[in-house]
């Protein structure tokens, strides 16, 4: 074999190969999550081409640079790994939660205790392009019969050209914001970014400024890299410069206040929060107990969309207990769980776990939400209800409980037996068998509700999913299996049903209507008698059909996001 000492370059031979390397995975990333790759722009709009392009180019140079400071086959090659990792990382989160990995989302890691298994269900075969590269450049690496030589100098030139322009592509993508979309210059509404955008390319500032577009676009994935760091430090500065409300907040919010604060009236509350439950799930075969209730004197709105975000279920157990939507960054359970919450009027209380009481940072959030009592149980959702009756027996007033059976990766359904289609995809049958398994759970608390006739008379039940579960693309996939094969299930239907069981309904009503989480809140009270609460939610009650909603789901969130930043129930409960 030939002696490769003497040849000259071979470190930027290696270079040059990091590059292809990483640009290939951003752009097949980006493919993997948006499903195009803008290369029809060349000819059609060629300033769109560039600008979705250059990002990537210049970014991956930047990274590259770094292999000059290494010595060790083995140390590039674990580099190679560490971001191809990266990479399918953020595919899988992306195709979770919509949204790439960032600061907020790293911080929430301790979170996934118990739950990786839910993993595989995001993980598709295109993937393997991630593992293909880094085994090529190992063998590439590997008969290079000498490591290549440290080059720092190499390194430091590459890295700071490559930085420079990272900060320059910014300012150029404005200009082709400017000139393909035919922004006038002058306007108050757009303007390009500061100077140093050139310098801090990874700031808040030079990523939010009359781009026109989203970040996923006109970036990559390494450059979020970037973005963790000048993030953490924003992070830390708004920790101490807390939000004031301003008096155009309070236009908005002095509407969903009244003077009153509601007592607890005796009557008992039962709120369930089923795992993952989406509306077209529930069937006479899946879930014979709850399809029953349908039929009974309830309230159901089966078009709910789903307003959780990064924090997941702890996001729809925040949306049924405050009324308020989560914040945008990070989950509220995490950045402030010592805040004041509002929620609705309760006895003797207690939420039910099935899991750890530091997921999901519960140890805070449940007496933050006015329960006297966390207690946590077991991961199986038929011993969850049993200790739900116990409670009721003991005399307690409000109990919530947070099912776990129908979490992904649906491991507890495999072996249901229950009468559904041969055809479906396996994983849509144990999600089916577990909520099942969830079922049975619930009946077993009905059954102990309604057979004490005075008990029944006073108890409310909500029964709705925390969040919906599917991707889009398996979704589609998922849907159009059940229309080829006759398959009655409407998989497509991406909604968390709402049923209210109440002795207040004398027949069963049906809201027709999309309605939102931030719904649940307001209609809830109302159910049980609470129509003056201090706090009526950013939602709207279903029940009332005179009630105008107030503000749209953006504006919602705004206001929610605002209210938590500022603390404000801390003053004005």
């Amino acid at each position: 074999m030939t002696d490769v000492r003497g040849l000259k370059h071979i470190e930027w031979f290696l270079y040059l190969i990091f590059v292809v390397m990483l640009f290939i995975e951003n752009v097949w990333l980006h493919y993997s999550c948006f499903h195009s790759i803008l290369f029809s722009s060349l000819w059609n709009t060629p300033l769109s081409f560039w600008s979705f392009y250059l990002p990537k180019i210049f970014i991956s140079a930047l990274f590259a640079s770094l292999i000059f400071f290494l010595k060790y086959k083995w140390s590039i090659v674990l580099y190679s790994l560490i971001l191809n990792v990266w990479f399918l990382a953020n595919c899988v989160y992306f195709r979770s939660y919509g949204a790439f990995l960032d600061v907020f989302a790293l911080s929430m890691a301790r979170n996934m205790d118990g739950f990786w298994g839910a993993v595989r269900l995001f993980i598709d075969s295109k993937d393997i392009l991630y593992f293909l590269l880094s085994v090529a450049l190992a063998l590439l690496v590997y008969f290079i019969p000498n490591p290549p030589r440290r080059h720092r100098k190499s390194g430091l030139i590459t890295a700071a050209c490559s930085y420079l322009m990272c900060g320059i592509v910014i300012i150029l993508s404005n200009y082709m914001y400017v000139t393909r979309c035919g922004v006038d210059m002058d306007s108050k509404i757009y303007k390009l970014p500061a100077a140093k955008a050139y310098f801090l390319p990874f700031s808040r500032y030079a990523r939010s400024v009359g781009m026109g577009v989203s970040l996923e676009y006109d970036f990559s994935i390494l450059h979020y890299i970037g973005f963790i760091l000048t993030d953490a430090h924003s992070l830390y500065n708004d920790q101490k410069h807390k939000y004031v409300i301003t008096e155009q907040d309070m236009q908005y919010i002095q509407p969903l206040l009244n003077k009153d604060t509601c007592q607890w009236n005796g009557g008992k509350q039962i709120i369930i929060l089923v795992e993952s439950l989406e509306s077209w799930a529930i069937q006479p075969e899946v879930m014979p107990n709850v399809y029953h209730l349908l039929q009974s004197s309830s309230f159901y709105a089966p078009y709910c969309k789903s307003q959780t975000r990064a924090g997941g279920s702890a996001d729809g157990q925040l949306i049924v207990n405050t009324g308020l939507l989560p914040i945008k960054e990070d989950a509220v359970c995490f950045r402030y769980p010592l805040n004041i919450f509002p929620s609705y009027p309760k006895g003797h209380s207690a939420v039910l776990l099935p899991h750890a009481i530091d997921v999901w940072n519960q140890v805070y959030m449940s007496p933050a939400y006015g329960y006297d009592t966390t207690i946590v149980t077991s991961m199986e959702d038929a011993i969850l209800f049993s200790k739900a009756v116990e409670l009721l027996d003991e005399g307690y007033d409000m109990v919530q409980i947070i099912t776990m059976t129908s979490h992904a990766p649906f491991s507890h359904g495999v072996s249901v037996n229950i009468p559904i289609p041969d055809e479906l995809p396996s994983v849509i049958h144990d999600y089916l068998g577990c909520l099942h398994l969830t079922d049975i759970g619930i009946g077993l608390l009905l059954d102990r509700i309604f057979a004490d006739s005075t008990e029944a008379k006073s108890t409310t039940v909500l029964i709705t999913g925390d969040h919906t579960v599917f991707p889009d693309d398996k979704r589609k996939q998922y849907a159009t299996l059940c229309r080829q094969k006759g398959i009655s299930y409407s998989i497509e239907n991406n909604f968390v049903p709402v049923l209210i069981v109440s002795p207040t309904f004398t027949h069963s009503i049906v809201y027709a209507d999309t309605c939102y989480q931030m719904d649940i809140y307001p209609t809830l009270l109302n159910v049980m008698g609470y129509g003056r609460h201090y706090w009526r939610g950013v939602g709207k009650n279903l029940l009332d059909s005179t009630d105008i909603r107030s503000m749209d789901e953006e504006k919602a969130y705004d206001i929610s996001e605002q209210i938590i930043k500022a603390n404000y129930f801390a003053t004005e409960q």
